[in-house]
């Protein structure tokens, strides 16, 4: 990750990859990290995966958490667009409005987010290929994962804290998109 000093200088963000539950529900985790505390901010089941069910979730992490410095991405929708202006989607234009600077992985380059990509392992072991009944029940394990992540395991890339003791909320509070300010000519 780039120029991560402390919490909130970069969250790494990602779909984990979809799974059925055992009712058939389609399971499709949005996950976001802290890459300093290795904190993980969101494991959360999400009903569609466009810009604006997305960012339903993430105005959600930023009211509970403020904002990050960057948002590290990879280049699939809806977080990036390669044939798209400066490779923005509207969620990653409102990053951008927001004063998030958006960090773009290298196409074909999932190393480039590999701590994150490490997280999805452990989740896909310890979650998703233990099953659950419902996509309910699938969240609920997700929750619990999440909790003994953050607050129980040791990390050896902290000295052995939890994210949670090395995690805090950001100094930048969410206070919703900066008006624009055009001339009259624009």
């Amino acid at each position: 990750c780039h120029d991560v000093r402390g919490p909130n200088d970069v969250w790494t963000v990602d779909f984990k990859g979809w799974w059925n539950a055992d009712d058939g529900a389609r399971c499709e985790p949005l996950t976001v990290r802290d890459a300093h505390s290795r904190f993980v901010l969101c494991a959360q089941l999400v009903h569609d995966t466009c810009s604006e069910a997305v960012k339903a979730e993430f105005e959600q992490l930023f009211k509970e958490h403020g904002l990050p410095r960057a948002i590290q991405v990879d280049n699939g929708p809806p977080f990036a667009c390669t044939r798209a202006v400066c490779g923005l989607t509207k969620l990653s234009a409102w990053w951008v409005a927001l004063g998030i600077r958006v960090i773009r992985g290298r196409p074909a380059h999932p190393q480039d987010n590999g701590a994150h990509e490490r997280m999805h392992l452990d989740m896909r072991y310890e979650v998703e290929d233990v099953g659950a009944d419902s996509i309910a029940v699938q969240q609920e394990r997700l929750d619990t994962w999440r909790q003994e992540f953050n607050h129980v395991r040791p990390h050896e890339a902290l000295s052995q804290q939890t994210p949670a003791s090395v995690y805090h909320v950001s100094p930048r509070p969410y206070k919703g998109p900066r008006d624009a300010c055009y001339p009259p000519h624009a």
